[in-house]
């Protein structure tokens, strides 16, 4: 799986309608006025900078929505004028874009952890009156997120995943930041088919530049970090908006997102593999100020009572069978299997349709070690044995970490 810092995940994209989006400012008056203290883009004033701050934004935008309780806290880029700019400058934020790594002050980390609210340090006639803060509040047991996976997984194949959503009330908005085993499963895409969102909408939604995914890298070598922010409304001003589901009452499990992954594991476990799990706080440089898995409902944040983890097992029953160090797939083992690699890894030849064939000395690499471990073995006595399934043997690849994997060996009987 190629790394790089950021990447943008499957058909979806960021809208092109950016520059053709109407701007809508707030009356502003006509002098300056007092600063009371505030922390840009905490806009719902509860001293967190996440997903249902976006969406109170994005209301104050609506003919009949809210005011804002602190214009200066919605100014998120700082210009002097609250527009449908500082949304889309609020979701780079969200998203860690590398050009958006914090928001103007003030917003200043303490330890890492926690926001620091003080007066506006740009000129400008925003006002920020005496605001009541509102406690963020911990978990709710009426909101709940788990993953609706496939109970096994066929290796080189894809797999459907859908965020499942137990929810009190209707929610406008969501977020979620989840670590993706890179060793397991390559990500594909992320999108909203097949899900509550109505057919008719869907299209519109994921071309909003309210709906963004991304792929980044994470502190750990082995996981990436998927973020997905989702408010439900579109690109039109007056903005269309749906609150999901449109009942009253708990709802529970119903489909949210579907990602779909392709399958990298290459061995059967028959023990869970996990796939994806919630962001730990060194993924991000402030918890408190960033991504998090949550919904929103008119402004107010639903944090989750519970996030699982998502897992899959590979099926026994499909996994390939190959024999180590025959290459070529031709059912021998002999010199041209070397030659097969070497013409691979050095002249541009065919890539092995079963990695781990071509990974002679099973070390999760193929590398010139390979033919040469080949060779050893073949020719010279310094090799004393095939690791498993040495050739002419036949099985499934050992349960181990790398990274490598077989599509199809057809060499080994049925």
């Amino acid at each position: 799986m190629s790394r790089s810092s950021q990447r943008r995940v499957g058909p979806l994209r960021r809208s092109l309608l950016r520059p053709a989006l109407l701007l809508v400012a707030l009356a502003l008056p006509s002098s300056a006025v007092a600063q009371h203290p505030f922390i840009r883009g905490d806009v719902n004033f509860d001293e967190h900078v996440t997903i249902a701050d976006l969406s109170f934004l994005v209301d104050s935008f609506m003919p009949i929505g809210p005011m804002l309780p602190c214009p200066d806290a919605g100014d998120t880029n700082d210009v002097g004028i609250v527009d449908f700019n500082d949304a889309t400058y609020f979701v780079d934020y969200l998203m860690r874009d590398l050009a958006v790594p914090d928001l103007p002050p003030p917003f200043t980390t303490i330890a890492g952890d926690a926001l620091e609210a003080g007066p506006d340090p740009t000129p400008d006639t925003i006002n920020c009156p005496p605001t009541l803060i509102i406690p963020h509040g911990p978990p709710h047991p009426g909101f709940q997120m788990k993953w609706e996976a496939p109970p096994t997984a066929v290796v080189g194949e894809q797999v459907e995943v859908f965020l499942s959503v137990t929810t009190a009330d209707p929610i406008d908005a969501f977020s979620i930041a989840y670590r993706v085993n890179n060793k397991a499963f390559s990500l594909q895409s992320v999108d909203l088919q097949d899900t509550i969102f109505p057919a008719g909408l869907r299209a519109t939604f994921e071309a909003s530049d309210l709906f963004e995914t991304r792929l980044v890298s994470s502190p750990h070598p082995d996981f990436d970090l998927l973020i997905v922010t989702s408010v439900f409304a579109d690109d039109t001003l007056p903005h269309n908006r749906i609150l999901f589901p449109a009942t009253t009452g708990t709802v529970t499990d119903q489909r949210l997102l579907r990602i779909v992954f392709d399958v990298l594991l290459d061995a059967p476990t028959d023990e869970e593999v996990c796939g994806m799990t919630p962001s730990e706080p060194p993924d991000y440089k402030t918890q408190n100020a960033g991504l998090t898995n949550e919904f929103a409902l008119l402004g107010m944040s639903r944090i989750p009572a519970t996030q699982e983890k998502m897992t899959v097992k590979l099926d026994p029953d499909e996994a390939v069978i190959f024999s180590r160090g025959d290459s070529n797939d031709d059912g021998a083992f002999d010199l041209s299997d070397a030659s097969y690699t070497l013409n691979w890894l050095f002249v541009g030849g065919p890539v092995p349709g079963c990695l781990n064939a071509a990974d002679s000395n099973d070390d999760g690499v193929i590398d010139i070690s390979d033919p040469t471990h080949t060779l050893g073995y073949l020719f010279s006595g310094t090799v004393a044995s095939m690791p498993s399934p040495g050739f002419p043997d036949c099985d499934v690849d050992p349960p181990d970490e790398d990274e490598l994997f077989c599509l199809f060996y057809t060499s080994c009987p049925e």
